[in-house]
């Protein structure tokens, strides 16, 4: 049996404006409606406050009843006022909702007392004429029906359809390696991961802002970029530090860059030697100038859980330093989990800071396997939204400033729980195992991916 508030929605003409912030209309958890045959609205999962949000309903509505609301601000300022009645900053997008609802009843509405009407309504709800008593509806439905639909309700995880895989084995899995690859090597491998189906590949990175003693496999950096075969639709980043490393991926045919940062003062030091906020100076730089020349860029954010030196992160100092790279003009923030201490938990709570700031779609994870908790979080992250995550072919990595970490995790292992999970990527999996046996082979090494090592039993 339908509920009567959402009767009294699609009655209203409503659905548009449903469909649109369907992500925090919670308390209609574990109902599926098609709307028309365009159109469907799965329910199923937005219930994030659970039996809260039904109270939260009937405190917004009972204080509506009570006050004139046209005399107490604006629409955000009554949603700020009542999330901080309700201590809950988290709860304001649901909030907002409700009185969007509320406030768009017009002058007239039957069943509604004069003077607790509205005395004006939003101008971005004008277009939206409720015919029904919605605010009657919504107390009907929390009071009689929302608490037994919140705890009664199945609840399955929603997933993107698609998910764009990262592949950064070239350059981030390489450079920890003691064996030092040849560069028509790496060509081959790059080659390979591009006719595996990748749509991107990270492929090197530019080392004039330190020795090349330092990071020795990205010291041929000039002869991979001209070297590998393009593959149409397929780009190819390069990591470049400061403005120098910008100009000198530039001559050598790079389209897209990569930036890198830290939310750890500490770990930024030894990195990159230099604090987070110079560091964030000396990206506005490259960015400017990239964006001068039609090139785009993409930012890192490392140690967004933990710190070697630090220790655990404060998700607030991530979510700033991602708003920061994301205002510059970087066009995907990646969070890298550098030394693979992130949990379901940690990482969880990490996005839900982050996403205060910045939406899911401008933002990638990078996780680390060193406690076998890679997969996890990356599973979780796509529950939050994600829908880009990096990955190493046959797990190759680590960090050569990060004690501890351990490789990245492993793209063939990746793409296994997304092709179960019926998550498309074009990544061909049997390719993709051939190119990471193929540098292993040639670093002497074995193949840290458990499907890879599972399916050629190595």
């Amino acid at each position: 049996m339908r509920s009567p508030c959402l009767d009294a929605i699609l009655q209203a003409g409503a659905h548009q404006r449903l469909i649109q912030l369907n992500d925090y209309f919670l308390f209609l958890k574990g109902l599926n409606i098609t709307l028309t045959s365009h159109c469907t609205i799965d329910l199923s999962v937005i219930c994030k406050f659970d039996d809260v949000a039904c109270k939260i309903v009937v405190y917004v509505i009972d204080v509506y009843d009570k006050k004139d609301w046209s005399q107490n601000g604006s629409l955000w300022d009554l949603t700020y006022h009542i999330s901080r009645q309700i201590h809950s900053h988290l709860a304001r997008p649901f909030v907002f909702y409700v009185l969007t609802i509320v406030l768009s009843i017009p002058r007239g509405e039957p069943g509604l007392p004069e003077s607790r009407r509205p005395s004006r309504r939003p101008a971005a709800m004008a277009t939206l004429v409720c015919t029904a008593n919605v605010i009657s509806a919504l107390k009907t439905f929390c009071r009689n029906y929302g608490a037994s639909v919140v705890r009664s309700a199945q609840v399955w995880p929603q997933y993107p359809k698609q998910v764009r895989i990262v592949e950064v084995g070239p350059r981030d899995g390489l450079q920890n390696e003691k064996v030092l690859v040849p560069t028509d090597v790496k060509i081959e491998f790059i080659n390979r991961l591009s006719q595996a189906g990748h749509q991107c590949v990270e492929v090197t990175g530019t080392v004039l802002f330190v020795s090349p003693k330092w990071v020795p496999q990205l010291a041929d950096h000039v002869e991979v970029m001209r070297g590998i075969k393009r593959v149409q639709g397929v780009s190819y980043p390069v990591l470049t530090p400061n403005l120098k490393g910008f100009e000198a991926a530039v001559a050598a045919g790079c389209e897209e860059v990569a930036i890198f940062g830290a939310a750890s003062e500490s770990f930024s030091l030894r990195n990159i030697n230099c604090s987070i906020a110079e560091s964030l100076k000396r990206f506005q730089d490259v960015v400017t100038e990239a964006n001068r020349l039609g090139i785009r860029v993409r930012g890192y954010v490392s140690c967004v859980c933990g710190c070697p030196y630090e220790g655990p992160i404060d998700p607030k100092t991530v979510a700033m330093v991602a708003h920061a790279m994301y205002e510059m003009g970087c066009y995907e923030i990646s969070l890298g989990d550098t030394i693979g201490v992130g949990t379901p938990g940690s990482m969880r709570r990490m996005l839900e800071e982050v996403m205060t700031l910045l939406p899911p779609h401008v933002l990638a994870v990078h996780c680390h396997d060193t406690y076998g908790q890679a997969l996890p979080n990356i599973l979780i992250s796509l529950q939050m939204g994600i829908s880009v995550v990096d990955a190493s072919v046959a797990g190759l990595g680590g960090c050569p400033y990060a004690q501890g970490a351990s490789g990245n995790v492993a793209t063939e292992d990746v793409v296994y729980m997304l092709n179960g999970l019926h998550i498309e990527t074009g990544v061909d999996l049997d390719k993709l195992i051939d190119a990471g046996n193929y540098i292993c082979k040639v670093l002497n090494r074995p193949n840290f991916s458990k499907v890879s090592c599972a399916k050629t039993k190595c």
